[in-house]
């Protein structure tokens, strides 16, 4: 019977925390323009969830990921580099921007940040444990930025291109043609 019981108090937990996440919730997410030393970019493919935003994971898109309780940006966007693609930050990242995102009533920002990267990955570009774990990035890679995948997502090709253009980003977090997020 305590078993029963735990879970389900565990189950009405969540559920209430999803509602009120979802209902009047503020959800700061943490998004990166990962650099190499030669001028490539990092894209993802996520394996499951959100993907901060409600975006196609068949799609490439900026690493990162939400912010958990008690965590900084820069400590969200190490976790989420770390995990989805084995980097390690060694220089503190520079914020770009902070743009909003009202899809689906929710009321969400993103950190938009720029790291650069010296080195290597700790991890294989076609990870595995993120498929098994559920969480992260299915694969990853760096690209030549004027040499991007077809299969972007718009929104993070909108980034880049700002980036490259010297433009600071817009304040929302937007397709180049609609509002739905999708890096």
């Amino acid at each position: 019977m305590p078993v029963q019981r735990k879970f389900m108090q565990r189950l009405i937990s969540r559920l209430l925390q999803h509602y009120w996440r979802r209902s009047r919730g503020l959800c700061l997410c943490v998004r990166a323009l990962v650099i190499d030393e030669t001028s490539h970019v990092l894209l993802v493919r996520r394996s499951g969830g959100d993907g901060g935003g409600g975006g196609d994971h068949a799609n490439w898109s900026l690493p990162g990921g939400d912010v958990c309780k008690g965590e900084t940006v820069a400590g969200a966007l190490a976790r989420h580099l770390e995990r989805d693609a084995g980097i390690a930050i060694a220089k503190p990242p520079r914020l770009l921007g902070v743009l909003a995102m009202f899809a689906d009533r929710r009321s969400n920002h993103v950190a938009l940040l720029v790291v650069h990267h010296r080195g290597r990955s700790t991890k294989d570009s076609q990870s595995s444990t993120a498929r098994r774990s559920g969480g992260g990035a299915r694969a990853w890679q760096f690209f030549a930025m004027d040499d991007l995948p077809q299969d972007i997502c718009a929104s993070a090709g909108a980034r880049i291109a700002e980036y490259l253009a010297d433009e600071p980003p817009p304040p929302e977090w937007q397709q180049p043609n609609g509002p739905a997020p999708d890096a």
